[in-house]
Order: C-alpha cells, then sequence, then structure tokens
C-alpha cells in the first residue's frame, strides 16, 4: 500500500470526529487479543453518559481501548490514575483521551471510596500520541503529555509538517485537571555542522515566528549562495557575503526580507559555496 498524501478534502487541523471517514483504512482486529484492563476501561467508557455517542460507535464497530494504558500517581494523594485512549482501528488511529482518578471531585460529598472516574477527556483527536510525566521539581504531580499531528498540503500521513503539544496537570485549589501549556513543534532538520567543525548552518525561528538563515565558519568567507525552496514551488537563490565577527565569519539573512513568501508548509534551504553545497538541505516550517 502506497503512503497517502494529505489533500484538501483531509482538514488540516483535526476538529471533529468527523476526519475518520477521510483516508480511513480498514479496521485492525484488536478485539481478538484484549486485555483485561482494555476489557474493563471500555466497558467503564461504554457505560458512561460522558463519553460522546461518535466514541462509543467507533467502541462498537472495530475501535479498541488502547493496549498502552498508563498508570500513575497524577494528583498526589497516592492513588494510581489511569491515561487511557481510544484507537479508531483505522489511519486515524488514536482519536480520544480519558485521564480517569479515583481524587473525589471538589464538590464531592466524601463518598465514591476508590472508584476511578473520569477526570480529564479530550474526545476530538486524530492520529494522537500521549504519555505520562513522571514528578520532577518542575512537574510536582507529573503530568499528561499529548500530540497530534498538523499536516501542512502535500505531507505524508506518517510525516506531518509539525505535532501540537498539550500538556495537562493537575490543580489541587481547583481540585481538577487543566491544560498547562500548548505549543507547535516543527519536524524539520533545522541544523547542521560539519564533523571538521569548519563551519556550521542552521535556520532559526524566533518567538515572533520570524525566520533566519545562519552559517558560521572558522575559515570559510566571501560570498555564497542560499537557496530556499518553498512547498510546491521553484527554488529562488541569492547571493549573500560571508564576513568577520570576532575569530569567525557569520551570515545572517532574514527569510522574508529576502524571499519571496510561499505560503504556509515546509521549505528547503541549502547553503553553496561555488560549486559545492555545504551540508545537507536544512528546513523551516511557515505556519
Amino acid at each position: 500500500m502506497g503512503l497517502a498524501r494529505v489533500t484538501c478534502g483531509m482538514p488540516i487541523r483535526a476538529a471533529a470526529l468527523a476526519v475518520l471517514l477521510c483516508v480511513v483504512a480498514p479496521a485492525v482486529p484488536a478485539a481478538a487479543e484484549q486485555t483485561d484492563a482494555q476489557k474493563l476501561f471500555r466497558k467503564r467508557l461504554l457505560n458512561d453518559r460522558g463519553v460522546k455517542p461518535e466514541i462509543k460507535r467507533v467502541l462498537r464497530n472495530g475501535g479498541f481501548v488502547d493496549r498502552d494504558i498508563r498508570f500513575g500517581d497524577l494528583t498526589g494523594d497516592g492513588k494510581s490514575d489511569a491515561l487511557v485512549l481510544v484507537n479508531q482501528g483505522g489511519s486515524a488511529g488514536r482519536i480520544a483521551l480519558f485521564v480517569y482518578s479515583a481524587h473525589p471531585p471538589r464538590d464531592s460529598d466524601g463518598g465514591g471510596g476508590d472508584m476511578l472516574r473520569i477526570r480529564y477527556k479530550k474526545q476530538n483527536l486524530y492520529r494522537a500520541r500521549a504519555s505520562l510525566k513522571q514528578p520532577s521539581t518542575r512537574r510536582p504531580q507529573g503530568a499528561v503529555v499529548y500530540s497530534t499531528p498538523v499536516y501542512d498540503p502535500g505531507d505524508e500521513l506518517n510525516d506531518p509538517g509539525a505535532r501540537k503539544v498539550v500538556e495537562v496537570r493537575w490543580r489541587p485549589r481547583k481540585s481538577r485537571f487543566g491544560v498547562e501549556s500548548r505549543r507547535t513543534v516543527d519536524r524539520v532538520r533545522s541544523r547542521f555542522c560539519a564533523q571538521s567543525g569548519n563551519y556550521c548552518t542552521r535556520t532559526i525561528k524566533s518567538q515572533r515566528s520570524r525566520i533566519f538563515l545562519e552559517i558560521r565558519s572558522v575559515t570559510l568567507s566571501g560570498r555564497y549562495t542560499l537557496c530556499v525552496t518553498p512547498p510546491g514551488g521553484m527554488s529562488e537563490c541569492r547571493f549573500f557575503t560571508l564576513r568577520r565577527n570576532g575569530d569567525r565569519f557569520e551570515s545572517h539573512v532574514g527569510w522574508a526580507a529576502n524571499f519571496p513568501d510561499g505560503g504556509a508548509g515546509r521549505y528547503k534551504v541549502v547553503w553553496r559555496l561555488g560549486a559545492d553545497q555545504l551540508g545537507p538541505a536544512l528546513g523551516f516550517r511557515r505556519d
């Protein structure tokens, strides 16, 4: 089977379970070897009124609770909480995430004992990944971290241009889980240094999403060629100069001021000195 590519029919950002209708592979027969934990949480999800009908429909028609159920104390009460994912069974992969905890809600009357309840849920995911982070100085109770792909036009299904990463932590004062941070991580190679140490190239994306293309060298100097290829476009090349800065030579080029904007997606960047290419092509992603 060939690799699927993202087309205009596939949403760049999966905002609803309707994405399951787009480029869906045949369901994986996962129900044959369900573990006891998978069976337990499948039953709980199907019986929980807080679980969307779409998720229940998936669980009844080829979908399954992911085998990789993670356990850890996320609330600091000494009891294990559970991270449970629902897998669609096809190319959509993991489509929902649930955190179960026995920690009582803030408005609880104190009953319930050790009964696990859904304390955090995300039910509109697509090809999600998730993990538990261990407690640390920065994360006293640990955290749930999950990510979903961000596709640019022309991206292959298994090679998105970026991933949106969300970190969820327990908030003791509010007695609930909440989103601690959201960020987008570009999946492009942005740095190279020659083994000789003679030069380094890199693409830089500032906090304000400004793009800079940099080369530094201890011996190379003078004029060089910088080529940028936009997504689905033709390469544009410009001449720049490596100038001395202390004990080395540098060139720091602003992309937006020197090259045409080819729209959102992944760009390829190549440095050349004469006929020689300096290292592999690097890249950057424009949102």
